[in-house]
Formats: structure tokens, sequence, C-alpha cells
């Protein structure tokens, strides 16, 4: 059941990076446009959450007994995976300072710690 899923979740994360390097190299903000560059964003955050995904679950199945639950593993890297999508996107504007990066941080502890203690 794992080998499906670390092979699933590894397959999206590898066709999404490439994706991602291949638009990068290919093309230019100027000539894809506002919706190609917005697209760009979300496969890239396809690629680093599934990525993530996938980094948070084999550590939990390394470090635990049981089953690592999927649907944590996908919240988890969800979570890390937009975080750094969304620094990027505020970075590429021109709109990224410390104060923004340390709240955005905060909130994402604060859903985690929610979605945890909700069970």
């Amino acid at each position: 059941m794992a080998r499906g899923y670390v092979a699933k979740t590894s397959t999206i994360s590898i066709v999404a990076g490439v994706m991602c390097l291949l638009a990068l190299v290919a093309t230019n903000p100027a000539s894809v446009g506002p919706i190609g560059v917005t697209l760009w964003f979300l496969v890239l955050l396809a690629a680093l959450s599934s990525f993530a995904a996938l980094i948070c679950f084999l550590v939990a199945n390394a470090f635990t007994q049981k089953q690592a639950s999927k649907p944590a593993a996908w919240r988890r890297g969800f979570f890390i995976g937009g975080y750094i999508t969304v620094l990027l996107a505020l970075s590429s504007l021109q709109q990224l300072n410390f104060r923004d990066g340390i709240l955005l941080a905060l909130l994402l502890i604060l859903a985690e710690f929610y979605m945890v203690m909700r069970k």
C-alpha cells in the first residue's frame, strides 16, 4: 500500500518539477503573461507539495511503528509547499518582507495545530 503511494507522489513531484524547469528555461514572464505566470506558480505548488508530502510520509514511517497517515502527510506537504510558493510569489512581486514571512509561518503553524488537535 505504501509503495503505491510513494510511487504516485514521487511521479507527481518529478513531472511537475520538470514542467517548472522546462517553462523556466523555455519562456520568460513577459512572453507567457500573467496567466502563464500564475499557472507556473500552481505547477510549482504541486511539485513542492508532493515532494514535501513524500518526505513527511517517509520520515513518519521511519520513526513510528505504525503506518503513517497519508492525509496528514498531504496536509503537511501542502502547507510546506504553499509556504514556499507564497514566499516566492511575494518575492517575485517585490512585496516580501521579514514580517510577512513570519506571519505566514505562524498562520500555518496555527492551522496545523488546529488540524492535529481536532482529532
